[in-house]
């Protein structure tokens, strides 16, 4: 583990007892930290563990808690899933329908963005970025009401 912080923090070493914050860990290194524990040991823990156990010592203990308590995410795999229905919207695809429902067409999660098209934008253009995927939008129809 104490490698991994070592990586991380780009430190050439890392004690049990020091302090992953004092360190210069921060909230985007600390979901480093746990991605590498998962691959690493197969166990699945939360981002605020390193917050609660900022040190090498304390996160390990932490992990071989997590270990016998069969959080072992060995074998868990996503797998592809048949497109020929409806598929159940995510939380996050629920939000907005929500919010939707609360108060009609409004704006809430537009992001307005502005990029540059070098050599000049065409609709022929525009139609061979969509096919290759470079559009991120998706359409919700409700089903009986929901």
């Amino acid at each position: 583990m104490a490698s991994i912080w070592s990586e991380v923090l780009g430190l050439a070493r890392v004690g049990v007892y020091d302090n992953f914050f004092e360190l210069g860990g921060h909230s985007l290194l600390a979901t480093q930290i746990i991605s590498r524990l998962r691959h690493a040991f197969g166990v699945e823990m939360p981002l605020r563990a390193i917050f609660e156990n900022p040190t090498v010592h304390g996160l390990a203990q932490r992990l071989s808690g997590a270990m016998t308590t069969a959080t072992a995410i060995a074998g868990r795999r996503l797998l592809p899933v048949a497109r020929t229905g409806a598929l159940p919207l995510s939380f996050a695809q629920q939000r907005l329908w929500f919010l939707d429902q609360l108060e009609a067409r409004q704006p809430f999660y537009n992001v307005p963005a502005r990029c540059g098209c070098a050599g000049g934008w065409t609709w022929r253009r525009c139609g061979q970025h969509q096919q290759r995927g470079g559009s991120p939008r998706g359409v919700a129809h409700a089903v009986r009401g929901h």
